[in-house]
């Protein structure tokens, strides 16, 4: 929990992310069970639980904002669709994961008692002070509040991890790793390699032409640029806008037409008493002692003294006191709640046990509950039900309007009859911009993607099928025009057509090249020789390592390699090309060997922990429906 990305931020950022979740998604399977379920909405299934759109949304909602908090806005993420796709998709499988563990560990009466619990948190670094090296109840909470998290439902949160966490390490705690296999990756690890390399940028490549039978490599013609920019004319060209008109069966203007009477409207008070009602709220100041004796002894000292609860908490144990701003009794651990909300204002608990240690707490002011009367709240309660029943009515009236518009209406018509909202779009690209490069106003800004994924998938001229809105209800596109692309003019395009024609013809003769030159390495030329032909020069590379943290890149491609055998690696402007002169067998260790030992264990048992997932899936009843996760995303 609460970890960290690092590293520079930019552009690349989004597109590595976006990578890493995709494989991840595909890590055990998971394209196995999709299935595509009609109309139902619920996302996914797991043995009797359910995943819905609401629920899904948060979770995408708090990972957008968990990953702007880490780069403080220096990262976009907000607007990002391709990005809140693949989020939804790995929150998804850590749902479906997270329950299917939960499944197999009912099954096996698997639990964790309030001592582990204890000692987890008390262990955990990021809620220790980093002077101290201790649990810091001031730290915890601060985490919390920034992860929108009570104590009550991190507490909850961690018993589940722990208990899947049991059975994930179940089958990989005790691996036995052989010494001899230990030894064997060491030796493999610590071999390094040396090798003379040459460095040949793009803008020497026109050397080699000769050599790949070429007349020439780079330096294009405006002829051969434009050549590529008529084989790729999609890529030089406008996009294609469209003018759109949107018809919105919305919840709101059916719930206008819609009557509830009063008995109605008093009997779902009565039944939903408690939603009008807020509970009462306390702010407490709060003290955490690591031991019982440690808490006796601040209470005592502030019953003999007549000293403060901060004064005592930095006597007894240096320890900060924490404020607890109005919450709740379901917010506090639950062997806190009677005690504490028995409390006079001003008056200070005794020594009170939880997971998170023991507790001694202060009643700074009391916020009484409040009820909303019936009169106060019938206007809201009668807007409410009238959705309720509008959400009902609303699948009755699609048939209606399926109907409809089979039948030719046009959205004109069909706004006499039903009640939707029509609305005219300008020009739009599919990214949902005009021509100026600016955001285009679009109705249902929610389901702005989905809206435009439709538009742009239906034929000009026609009404899409029925589509889901996120702001509720149901909505129809029709095209009215279509402006398709236009060949932009060459001197606008002619530096993205050079850059292109670089790169594929950097790609393309980087291979040619390397072929050319390993065959003449075997025929005896070394590559000093080679360098001086084509008037480049050599580098020395000594002790390269397996993982590129001595060499780079090259390094890497060594240890494909035998000696006097010519690698190559593509680098940002051009190609390297080397020749293994020297291996140096990794030495012989005895020490340190547990570091290696943990990671092999580590290693074989991620293995067994993709083979369980993979084989729960199968076990029980899994389903993702395919529709409803595309419609959201």
């Amino acid at each position: 929990m609460l970890q960290t990305l690092r590293g520079t931020v930019g552009s690349w950022f989004i597109k590595i992310l976006l990578g890493l979740i995709i494989v991840s998604f595909g890590v055990w399977g998971i394209g196995d069970i999709f299935r595509n379920r009609g109309a139902d909405l619920t996302i996914a299934r797991v043995e009797g639980n359910t995943l819905g759109p609401d629920q899904l949304r948060t979770m995408v909602d708090r990972e957008v904002q968990r990953i702007q908090r880490m780069y403080q806005g220096q990262v976009d993420v907000t607007d990002n669709p391709d990005l809140r796709q693949a989020l939804a998709q790995n929150s998804v499988q850590q749902w479906l994961t997270e329950k299917l563990y939960g499944a197999e560990a009912g099954k096996l009466g698997l639990a964790v008692s309030e001592a582990i619990l204890k000692e987890h948190l008390a262990k955990d670094p990021a809620f220790q002070d980093p002077e101290t090296k201790k649990f810091s109840p001031t730290l915890f909470r601060n985490l919390l509040q920034q992860n929108n998290m009570t104590e009550a439902q991190y507490l909850a949160l961690i018993k589940r991890d722990l208990v899947n966490s049991q059975l994930a390490w179940a089958l990989g705690s005790s691996i036995p790793v052989p010494q001899v296999m230990q030894k064997l990756q060491a030796k493999y690890d610590q071999e390094t390699r040396d090798a003379l390399v040459m460095d040949i940028p793009y803008a020497q490549f026109n050397r080699f032409a000769k050599l790949v039978g070429k007349d020439k490599i780079g330096n294009p013609t405006d002829a051969e640029l434009r050549a590529l920019i008529d084989t790729n004319k999609a890529d030089f060209s406008t996009p294609e806008y469209r003018a759109l008109r949107v018809l919105w069966l919305s919840p709101d203007k059916i719930a206008a037409t819609i009557t509830i009477d009063e008995a109605t409207l008093k009997a779902a008070y009565d039944n939903d008493a408690a939603l009008y009602s807020t509970p009462e709220r306390r702010s407490l100041t709060q003290a955490v002692f690591s031991s019982e004796a440690e808490a006796k002894k601040a209470r005592a000292l502030i019953d003999s003294e007549k000293t403060s609860l901060a004064s005592a908490a930095k006597t007894v144990a240096k320890l900060d006191t924490v404020e607890l701003s109005n919450i709740t009794a379901t917010e506090l651990p639950e062997t806190l709640r009677a005690s504490v909300f028995a409390l006079n204002k001003g008056e200070i608990s005794q020594p009170l046990q939880s997971p998170l240690g023991w507790h001694v707490l202060q009643l700074q002011n009391v916020t009484p509950p409040v009820t909303k009367e019936f009169a106060a709240v019938k206007a809201e309660l009668r807007q409410k039900l009238a959705l309720e029943k509008a959400n009902e009515e609303l699948y009755k009236l699609s048939d209606q309007l399926q109907d409809a518009l089979a039948g030719g209406q046009d959205f004109d018509a069909v706004a006499k009859s039903m009640p939707v909202k029509v609305f005219t779009t300008a020009m739009v690209a599919r990214d949902g911009k005009n021509k100026d490069g600016k955001a285009v106003e679009l109705p249902l800004p929610q389901s702005k993607d989905t809206l435009l994924t439709v538009a742009f998938n239906t034929e000009p001229g026609k009404s899409s099928a029925i589509s889901e809105a996120k702001e509720g209800g149901l909505f129809v596109v029709k095209v009215d025009s279509v402006q398709s692309p236009e060949l932009k003019d060459f001197a606008t395009v002619r530096s993205q057509a050079l850059r292109r024609f670089e790169e594929q013809d950097m790609a393309a003769n980087a291979g040619l090249i390397t072929a050319k030159l390993s065959e003449s390495v075997k025929a005896g030329k070394s590559l000093a020789e080679l360098a001086t032909t084509y008037d480049l020069k050599t580098r020395t590379l000594s002790n390269a390592t397996r993982d590129g943290k001595t060499g780079g890149n090259i390094a890497q491609s060594l240890f494909a390699a035998g000696k006097g055998e010519l690698v190559n690696t593509p680098t940002a402007d051009g190609l390297s090309v080397a020749v293994v002169t020297a291996v140096h067998a990794g030495r012989e260790q005895t020490t340190g060997l547990a570091a290696i030992a943990n990671t092999l264990r580590r290693e074989i048992a991620g293995d067994i922990s993709s083979q369980l997932q993979a084989a729960l899936t199968q076990r029980f009843d899994v389903n993702v429906n395919q529709s409803a996760l595309q419609s959201l995303y």
